[in-house]
């Protein structure tokens, strides 16, 4: 078995069922940085209708998760008209202690959705990934597999940007001071009102030179084009350690029709 879930592997049962009392109070959902290959999911070599879940550690629900081997799981066959989206996940069922990595179907239909994941008092769904089967799909591949994983242990460094009514002119337009400890892994743009583009830089001063700002987002910075949300895990060229007192701007380089505007870094801590 290279799959286990704490609590639920059967070994002093007794001792687990007094700890599953207490598992609200534990970590919620999320997979646990830096344990493998994070359960990322990937294409199968060769191709094939399946997909490979690799190593790596998740909690949810208040239940440690860990994978120690790559779990491969099957995809139902393709529809033969119309898409489907599949959703990859590691899934607890309460009743029986039975667990593991699985696939919550879609269905296949005209406009398909993501399934929903099954979280509730009789099953526990954590999202991977979703997989898209289109009419004819013979084998999964990776323009097919799109990333669903939540960090553990993440939360928000906000920027609001406003307009006042126009497009939002270029310059500073956000400052947060005396920041905490952390680590930049992604970043959101949302542009409520309207679509347009838009492109923020983020400079950094430390506590040291608090008058001196460069930027840290390298060529990745966070950008709309024609759109009203973008999100990025690329993250390419960034200087992504933040430390604590350090202080953070917002900096529109350009801005085309956007008056309202959330830029979020996503960060660990």
């Amino acid at each position: 078995m290279t799959e286990t879930m704490l609590y639920l592997d059967g070994v002093n049962h007794t001792e687990a069922d007094e700890i599953l009392k207490y598992r609200t109070l534990l970590p919620r959902d999320g997979y646990l940085v830096g344990e493998g290959p994070e359960l990322a999911v990937i294409q199968n070599t060769p191709a094939a209708m399946n997909v490979v879940v690799g190593t790596g550690v998740a909690w949810m629900d208040g239940l440690r998760y860990a994978n120690s081997a790559p779990v491969t799981v099957t995809i139902d066959a393709a529809d033969a008209t119309y898409t489907r989206y599949d959703l990859v996940c590691v899934k607890v069922t309460f009743a029986t202690n039975v667990y593991g990595a699985t696939v919550h179907k879609g269905t296949a239909e005209a406009s398909p959705t993501v399934p929903m994941p099954t979280q509730d008092t009789s099953a526990w769904e954590f999202p991977l990934a979703v997989v898209t089967v289109a009419p004819g799909t013979s084998s999964i591949t990776t323009a097919m597999i799109a990333d669903a994983r939540k960090r553990l242990f993440t939360t928000v460094i906000p920027f609001l940007i406003e307009g006042g009514g126009a497009a939002i002119s270029t310059g500073i337009k956000a400052a947060l001071p005396d920041l905490f400890a952390c680590t930049v892994v992604g970043w959101t743009v949302v542009a409520p009102r309207e679509s347009g583009s838009i492109v923020v830089d983020i400079k950094r001063s430390t506590i040291a030179t608090p008058s001196t700002f460069a930027s840290i987002a390298g060529t990745d910075k966070p950008t709309l084009s024609s759109s009203q949300r973008n999100h990025s895990t690329a993250l390419t060229g960034w200087s992504t350690a933040i430390n604590e007192d350090d202080t953070l701007q917002a900096v529109v380089d350009s801005c085309t029709t956007i008056t309202n505007a959330t830029v979020n870094l996503i960060v660990t801590v």
